[in-house]
């Protein structure tokens, strides 16, 4: 008798946990996810479909043809969370969390992070790919370049105090350091010398003023 209790318990369990389970969502047009939603995977097609996520957890996100999705608040990802951005799409990351094990910006894509707290495990450019750092706590522990028709991806770094060490990240590879614009930390390792130079370092407009005013000190006492 009990060992039939048992049974009808796990079976109960099997059941209720299927019906729980998280569901693909399809955009053909503009949307947004919204505050409770829980996804599985999102996909994003047609041209000028522009979606917002506004709250939410989704677990990984497929973007195509000309879309734009947009991510302000909510979770993205999970021990086997994805971005896949594929050509002429876009990601803009304003805020929320995600902790993703891969992010692939495609060629023709474009990205950019002013916002959030980020983790992503590797990140994979394709081609004239282009990334724009500008905010958010960023920490990026591999990253990959695959050069498609002799172009290779460029990734753009607004912030302050960079600092490169050829040996200092996971197995003795390179690890770049700094903060971006609002002031939040960020690393990527695993980078090798190479690829930081496929990397647009900018000074933030602050220290851009500094340095010009101490031109102009050197210049009069000069």
């Amino acid at each position: 008798m009990k060992a039939a209790i048992i049974t009808i318990g796990l079976v109960v369990l099997l059941i209720s946990g299927s019906s729980s389970a998280a569901e693909d969502k399809y955009f053909y047009s503009s949307g947004q996810i919204l505050p409770g939603e829980t996804w599985h995977y999102v996909y994003i097609y047609n041209d000028n479909t522009i979606v917002d996520m506004l709250g939410g957890q989704i677990d990984s996100l497929f973007t195509s043809n000309i879309s734009s999705f947009n991510i302000l608040g909510g979770e993205v990802g999970g021990e086997s969370g994805i971005i896949d951005i594929e050509k002429s799409s876009t990601l803009n990351v304003f805020g929320g969390v995600l902790d993703i094990g891969t992010f692939v910006p495609r060629e023709g894509s474009y990205t950019m992070i002013s916002g959030g707290d980020i983790t992503v495990g590797r990140m994979k450019l394709y081609g004239d790919a282009t990334v724009d750092i500008r905010g958010g706590e960023l920490q990026l522990d591999s990253i990959d370049m695959v050069d498609v028709f002799y172009e290779l991806p460029t990734i753009n770094v607004y912030g302050y105090g960079f600092n490169y060490n050829p040996t200092g990240g996971f197995q003795g590879r390179g690890i770049l350091t700094g903060y971006l614009l609002d002031g939040n930390f960020f690393s990527i390792d695993q980078l090798s010398e190479s690829e930081l130079q496929r990397f647009n370092l900018i000074p933030e407009p602050a220290t851009l003023l500094l340095l010009g005013l101490g031109g102009l000190l050197l210049r009069k006492r000069s």
